[in-house]
């Protein structure tokens, strides 16, 4: 169930995926799918319903979820492939809340390496967000935050606000660091000056 108060868990909560009806559904065949001719739904029908619906449904063995497109195999290889280039804003926004809530769903199929794929892909993603999020350049920035899921979204965002924290962190230390050595330097010349004068030899008249 989506926490109450959180809107991105609610939305990943809305995110579709296929299933097949083990029973008969009397009086809701139009209203769970609008392509059903009466408004009975029989069984082994396929309706795509949003991931609280078709988890509701599978702990009633009324239907049987698999997993939605965006996580078969041929998105998989590419995952395996080369991460950081895979778009997956544009395959789920809620990529890894949504696979971590699939991974809870009873009677799942393929949902034996769903964990460890899902830990893989981030893994395999985060060095090149944190770099990108720190030394690249604007533009680039831009560009690379088009690919990313909400959740890598978010996290890019902290570590560049932590980069920059550093950064100013670093400036102000620099400064204080500078201004300390200038003092010290001003002291020691100041007590060289006055050992010179106490230890000048006294020139008799």
């Amino acid at each position: 169930m989506a926490k109450y108060y959180d809107v991105d868990d609610i939305l990943a909560e809305e995110e579709t995926l296929p299933t097949v009806f083990n029973t008969s559904v009397y009086g809701l065949g139009r209203a769970l799918d609008p392509s059903c001719d009466s408004k009975d739904l029989p069984v082994g029908s396929n309706v795509n319903l949003p991931f609280w619906l078709a988890d509701f449904l599978s702990r009633r063995k009324m239907l049987k979820p698999h997993l939605p497109k965006f996580l078969k195999k041929k998105l998989r290889d590419e995952l395996q492939g080369e991460a950081e280039c895979v778009d997956l804003r544009d395959r789920c926004k809620f990529f890894y809340e949504l696979g971590r809530k699939l991974c809870t769903l009873q009677n799942l199929d393929g949902s034996e390496d769903l964990s460890a794929f899902l830990l893989n892909t981030f893994t395999s993603r985060f060095t090149g967000m944190l770099t990108t999020s720190h030394i690249c350049s604007n533009e680039k920035r831009q560009n690379y935050t088009k690919v990313l899921s909400n959740e890598e979204l978010e996290l890019f965002v902290r570590a560049q606000a932590s980069s920059k924290a550093f950064e100013k962190w670093i400036y102000s230390k620099g400064l204080k660091i500078s201004s300390r050595i200038k003092r010290n330097k001003r002291k020691r010349e100041w007590e060289g000056q006055e050992f010179r004068f106490r230890t000048r030899p006294v020139v008799s008249a």
